[in-house]
């Protein structure tokens, strides 16, 4: 069995006896992430079909079989995967991964680089890096990153979303609380790709990523992402304006009444004095 890097499509051989004739079934998951009922491949044939691999590409599909012309037993054969469960481009991958005997179980790590499979029952290991390129899945493209704080450096856990020339979001990811680190596989070979980062409380934040693919297999890039924090001031609306208005001018109204009753006051002590003098001789004279 295997399932696609996206983890929506799964591919299972199946049959009434392990080790009889089998084929290929392959199951899609919806947006409600509900597995479809499972559906006999296009590759199968009457005869065996077995060991299903889907490469990091998520088109590129792997398998065994004895159903179709190859150098005797088992042979590894390459195909593409299409998105209505379709498998065209079929073709033998050839010596020497395929001998007389039963060559099966064939798996190549995501930078397209080094290969395994199964020949009679033993693990087999092989550089690829130099065979040809038609038996090679396409290039991937691995985005990893970071999100922080742009002012603490803290880690930040935010949603991250890649989307291609026309929009298209190709993949999204949402980088870890705790260290702050995403990666992401985008399987569509382009030379260009826009990210956009976004947590609330934080400014949005966006760049273009522009690609140059070095191999036929997996291609890295880093894709840090720093965020600015919103300004705090709160978003009021209008009748919390009106309010917040009229608070003020009762604050305002009421400062004005105590600066008059001040005054008032004052001017009260003045004449105050003023009538206790004239009225003290004693105080005129000593004037």
């Amino acid at each position: 069995m295997t399932i696609s890097p996206d983890g929506k499509t799964f591919i299972v051989a199946a049959g009434a006896d392990y080790y009889g004739d089998m084929d290929l079934y392959i199951s899609k998951k919806d947006a409600y992430g509900k597995w479809s009922y499972l559906k006999r491949l296009s590759v199968s044939t009457a005869e065996n079909e077995r060991s299903p691999f889907i490469a990091a590409d998520g088109k590129t599909i792997y398998f065994a079989s004895d159903g179709y012309k190859g150098l005797g037993g088992l042979d590894i054969f390459k195909g593409t995967l299409n998105s209505n469960g379709t498998v065209t481009n079929i073709v033998n991958v050839g010596k020497p991964f395929n001998t007389s005997q039963n060559d099966y179980s064939f798996i190549v790590t995501a930078d397209g680089r080094e290969a395994y499979f199964v020949r009679n029952g033993d693990i087999h290991y092989a550089n690829i890096t130099n065979s040809p390129e038609k038996m090679k899945p396409q290039a991937t493209l691995i985005v990893s990153g970071m999100v922080t704080d742009k002012n603490t450096q803290k880690p930040l856990g935010a949603s991250v979303v890649f989307k291609n020339a026309t929009g298209v979001v190709v993949a999204t990811a949402k980088s870890n609380s705790v260290t702050g680190e995403f990666s992401v596989v985008i399987n569509k070979v382009e030379s260009k790709f826009y990210q956009s980062v976004k947590k609330n409380q934080y400014k949005n934040f966006a760049t273009t990523l522009n690609i140059t693919y070095n191999n036929a297999g997996r291609n890295s890039i880093t894709a840090n992402a720093q965020l600015e924090k919103e300004d705090q001031t709160p978003v009021l609306t209008q009748a919390e304006q009106q309010k917040k208005l009229e608070e003020e001018k009762r604050k305002q109204e009421q400062l004005k009444k105590q600066q008059l009753e001040k005054e008032r006051k004052a001017i009260l002590q003045q004449e105050g004095a003023a009538s206790v003098y004239e009225e003290n001789p004693k105080l005129r004279k000593q004037k």
